[in-house]
């Protein structure tokens, strides 16, 4: 999946739905949750997925991306 792109994390804030989702679309891809059953339990995640079918967790996004996301945010204080 895509990383590394520069992203205002103030912007992410701002829009309808979570920051993950708008990061993910930001990045090009669509934000859907999936339901998987793990030892009974039944478990919610957040996907980003890309066109190329590679597809990351919303808060996985959010951390790879953090680094970008505070230089984007010194920059534009500047």
């Amino acid at each position: 999946f895509p990383t590394r792109r520069s992203s205002d994390r103030s912007e992410l804030g701002g829009e309808i739905g979570t920051p993950q989702a708008s990061l993910c679309q930001k990045l090009g891809g669509a934000m859907s949750i999936v339901e998987f059953r793990v030892n009974g339990n039944w478990i919610q995640s957040d996907l980003c997925r890309f066109a190329d079918g590679s597809f990351a967790n919303g808060d996985l996004l959010m951390k790879e991306n953090r680094e970008a996301i505070q230089r984007a945010k010194l920059n534009s204080d500047e």
